[in-house]
């Protein structure tokens, strides 16, 4: 998913620790649509991680069985 300059500034805001409506008045929008927007990365970098995670499991269980096979470590 791509992250527009102004999405990637209200992720920044907020990394600072503003809330959404200090973030919506900083930037002249309306709040509801920051939270919208700050939603919707925090769903989609919260996948990330699951999917980045699972990867990790699969690659930890994959050595193992390599090792118990008597493969090289």
């Amino acid at each position: 998913m791509a992250i527009t300059a102004r999405e990637q500034q209200m992720l920044d805001l907020e990394e600072e620790g503003l809330s959404p409506d200090e973030i919506a008045a900083r930037m002249g929008i309306k709040a509801a649509s920051v939270r919208r927007i700050l939603q919707m990365y925090r769903f989609s970098f919260a996948e990330d991680r699951r999917i980045e995670a699972g990867l990790i499991s699969g690659s930890m269980q994959l050595r193992k069985a390599v090792i118990a096979a008597g493969g090289h470590h």
